[in-house]
């Protein structure tokens, strides 16, 4: 029975259904986590391979990363612990054992409502709190493990030209370092082995002209 004793049957039918969602909710936690991750890691393996920086660095940025993915984890954790909780219990018409001690359908899921509210609490309190202090640490520690970046463009904010690159690796949070960069400027192309860019500023290394006509 859902109700225990009669000495004092409100609270240990409290603690019943909190216990009933405990399980689905610290199973959907994990998957969730682990579902994210498995994409931050799959992200951070790309990163990893073409810049050659240690495993170790891929897991503490993704250490750092876990403050923001329990963020993410929570919610859906708690809405599948309540919804497989709430099933159970009206499968087994344990809600209709609650009704008939005189329990309201709102006291009957008022420990769902009360143990929502704690972990929203808790969430918004890491967000805040957490969240902001782990992304300043996981930034630096992308600048200092030298992320490398596709093939793209940017402009050169100075020149105001088009910047093409084959790849290029973040020396720091506002530093880059380009490989293979073709400028195209108004009277002129120039090409380059690689270059430095940063404050909206490039430097182009043993740059060929070509001028047009």
């Amino acid at each position: 029975s859902c109700c225990g004793g009669p000495a004092d049957p409100m609270t240990r039918a409290d603690r019943y259904l909190l216990r009933e969602f405990v399980a689905p909710f610290a199973a959907g936690l994990v998957l969730s986590v682990l579902l994210i991750l498995s994409l931050q890691l799959q992200q951070e393996l790309g990163g990893l391979v073409r810049s050659g920086a240690p495993l170790s660095a891929v897991l503490e940025r993704l250490l750092w990363g876990m403050p923001r993915v329990a963020t993410m984890a929570v919610p859906v954790a708690t809405a599948l612990g309540v919804s497989l909780a709430v099933n159970r219990l009206a499968r087994d018409h344990e809600v209709t054992v609650l009704r008939g001690m005189g329990r309201s359908l709102g006291r009957c899921f008022l420990p769902f409502a009360a143990a929502g509210l704690l972990l929203a609490a808790g969430n918004l309190y890491v967000a805040e709190r957490w969240v902001p202090e782990a992304a300043r640490r996981a930034r630096r520690l992308s600048g200092a493990a030298g992320d490398v970046l596709g093939a793209g463009a940017l402009p050169d904010a100075r020149a105001r030209v088009l910047v093409a690159y084959e790849s290029a690796r973040r020396i720091d949070r506002d530093r880059h370092r380009l490989e293979r960069v073709v400028v195209v400027r108004p009277d002129a192309i120039v090409v380059g082995a690689a270059a430095g860019y940063a404050d909206g500023r490039l430097r182009v290394e043993g740059a060929v002209r070509h001028r047009y006509g």
